[in-house]
């Protein structure tokens, strides 16, 4: 597989890599009673999970061409050549229940241990970005040259830590009344990191506060919580449900890894991206470093990521409201209203980014000078801390029947918007920063939509049940989902405000020829383009919406939206009698059954990635008006900034058998 390709880019069968993964999970569960009113549940497993990620059997550096508006890959997969992750993990469940009048009272324990090796080294055999297809093959120094190795004895060094999460917790289901119901609760989670990065001595001489050796460990997380249910009429006609509450979820720890393997003196990194000639090295084993014939003044650094000691796991507050109301012929109706607050949510900063040096004369952006290298010694140093701003709400209407003479209907229609400051997409912490677009500071983006904004989404199944044949029940079922388009950004290529990033500098939308340079600089003069690219150029922005409305303005983060999509899905089960030995399940599901009877339909129209670079900045400024000039991103025919998703954009068909006895 790969997710590179679209319209505008293109990948060889070299780029394509696999992903093996195999899991093994025993559990045990011990029932107990105890009397009539008290009950224990124990419960205890253990998982090895083992993961990996795999391009060419012979390896070869990477190669990627920006040829215009069409990028060409070949070799493979950057981020594959030295990638694996390994978990154990441990886990033990005790629930004592105690019922006591109208209270039954629940006590318990949830802890996990976890065990991590995660092996992730990019550009492992070199990566090399050139302008045109020409420079790669007259073997013209590329653009951008990149080498990540081992800075110890084993090439292969993973990084290697353990994570041990305690939770307790009460609840007290309280029946106030026979039709009134109180669920009371609170728990208590507690993360322990027992490993400690390694100490890199260079972090405290340039920032005296912080250390590689800190990790957000003991942090305590309270999530008390209340609900209730109502019964209005005593014979659920009407139904009136709620609560409010704390939750804690669990981050993906890949996060936590990057701060046990980028402590920068695990792997140290070559890159090359001016003032070198490096020529192209085809053996993975003899790449460039340092000293190297064309490496100019590149020198042994490496990325630098850091946790705030006081970092909490993820915590939302939440709250929610239903009514379920019994309606004429059998239906119930719903409505819904659901709302979440950020209490500590993820957020990265880059604490080695110069202070502002000035503005940026087309749009006023804030102009950064540089990133502070520590004399060389790393590129970005970057922090995983909280934030508590971003929401997220949605109402939700809701109509459903029970099965009735064979037949079930269930639709729901939802409304729901969702603002973050960044919505965490990479499991790398540059990544995370560097796909975040901004106007200013990176550091402190504004509250936006975020990545995941639903706005409406709607649902309908129906399903048929019908003997056919005696005790032998077929049921069809049809699925359908459709929801509005994911959202994503248009932004500028290249680090137009020098903050170290290459692409996550928001679209300024022009409105007229006047608004945007152009063009080329030869020798600190502004050749402009011909008039037909602007005509191009307006043309993309005169066929979106959102460009179209909101000419003459700064673009939003996640302001353009993909287009609808219609989902669906078809499921057949057909049950059959074994005779006194229970009985036998077939199943058959097309997924994305649109697309089986009409090959134009059914497609997944989405943005490759979350920022669309609609034009380039050709890292010039005209020297007499000191504003930046562009060259614009040329689509295909089709004009517009997304492709039909090559996976979920076909049918896919599955068979299942189950036997019950």
């Amino acid at each position: 597989m790969n997710n590179r390709g679209s319209s505008s880019r293109l990948a060889f069968e070299t780029y394509n890599y696999s992903i093996k993964s195999e899991t093994n999970s025993l559990a045990a569960q011990l029932n107990s009673t105890f009397g009539s009113n008290m009950s224990n549940e124990l419960i205890v497993g253990f998982t090895t999970i083992r993961d990996r990620r795999a391009g060419l059997e012979d390896p070869l550096p990477e190669v990627e061409v920006d040829d215009g508006s069409l990028t060409l890959h070949a070799g493979p997969d950057r981020f594959s050549s030295a990638n694996e992750l390994d978990q154990d993990i441990f886990e033990i469940t005790d629930n004592f229940t105690y019922i006591t009048g109208d209270h039954a009272l629940t006590f318990g324990t949830h802890n996990e241990f976890f065990s991590f090796r995660n092996l992730f080294i990019r550009s492992f055999f070199g990566y090399y970005t050139y302008d045109s297809i020409d420079d790669l093959e007259n073997n013209a120094a590329p653009s951008f040259f990149q080498r990540v190795f081992s800075r110890t004895d084993d090439p292969n060094q993973a990084a290697e830590f353990s994570v041990n999460q305690f939770g307790l917790y009460a609840q007290d289901e309280w029946t106030v009344a026979p039709n009134f119901k109180v669920t009371a609760g609170v728990r208590i989670d507690i993360p322990f990191l027992p490993d400690t990065p390694e100490e890199n001595d260079s972090i405290p001489v340039y920032f005296p506060d912080k250390s590689t050796t800190t990790v957000p460990d003991g942090n305590l997380l309270f999530s008390p919580r209340i609900g209730f249910n109502w019964d209005v009429s005593e014979n659920r006609t009407t139904q009136v449900r709620g609560g409010v509450g704390i939750f804690t979820g669990r981050i993906p720890y890949v996060w936590l890894s990057n701060g046990y393997g980028n402590t920068g003196t695990l792997y140290a990194e070559v890159r090359q991206a001016s003032g070198g000639n490096v020529g192209f090295h085809a053996d993975p084993f003899n790449q460039p470093g340092p000293g190297d014939e064309g490496t100019g003044d590149a020198r042994l650094q490496s990325e630098v990521d850091l946790t705030d000691g006081d970092f909490k796991f993820p915590q939302i507050l939440r709250f929610n409201g239903a009514v379920d109301h019994q309606l004429p012929l059998g239906f119930v109706g719903t409505f819904e209203f659901l709302y979440s607050k950020s209490i500590n949510d993820v957020f990265y900063t880059k604490i080695n980014l110069e202070d502002a040096d000035g503005t940026i004369a087309d749009d006023g952006r804030t102009h950064y000078g540089g990133t502070n290298s520590g004399n060389g010694n790393f590129f970005d140093v970057l922090e995983m801390t909280n934030t508590d701003e971003g929401y997220q709400y949605s109402l939700t209407f809701q109509l459903q029947r029970t099965v009735a003479r064979g037949v079930s209907v269930n639709t729901a229609y939802t409304y729901g918007e969702s603002k973050d400051v960044n919505s965490v997409l990479s499991s790398q912490a540059r990544s995370q920063i560097r796909r975040n677009p901004i106007v200013n500071d990176p550091n402190t983006p504004v509250l936006g939509y975020s990545r995941f904004d639903p706005r409406h989404r709607i649902f309908a199944q129906i399903s048929f049940v019908h003997e056919f044949f005696s005790n032998a029940p077929t049921t069809i079922s049809i699925f359908y989902n459709g929801q509005s388009g994911q959202r994503f950004s248009f932004t500028v290529d290249n680090d137009l405000n020098n903050d170290g990033f290459d692409n996550n500098d928001l679209f300024f939308i022009p409105a007229n020829n006047g608004d945007i340079l152009l063009g080329d600089v030869e020798d600190g003069v502004y050749v402009p383009d011909p008039q037909s690219e602007y005509d191009a150029l307006f043309s993309f922005i005169d066929n979106n919406d959102y460009l179209k409305e909101n000419k003459g303005t700064m673009s939003e983060r996640n302001g353009g939206r993909n287009p609808w999509r219609n989902n669906l899905d078809l499921k057949i089960i057909q049950d059959i009698p074994t005779f006194g030995f229970g009985h036998i399940q077939l199943s058959l599901d097309i997924l994305n059954f649109l697309n089986l009877i009409d090959s134009n339909s059914g497609w997944n129209e989405t943005t490759q990635f979350p920022n669309y670079e609609i034009v380039d900045w050709t890292r010039d400024m005209d020297a007499a008006s000191g504003r930046p000039v562009y060259s614009f991103n040329h689509r295909d025919e089709t004009n517009v900034p997304w492709d039909p998703d090559d996976l979920t954009s076909r049918w896919a068909m599955q068979f299942g058998l189950r036997w019950f006895f």
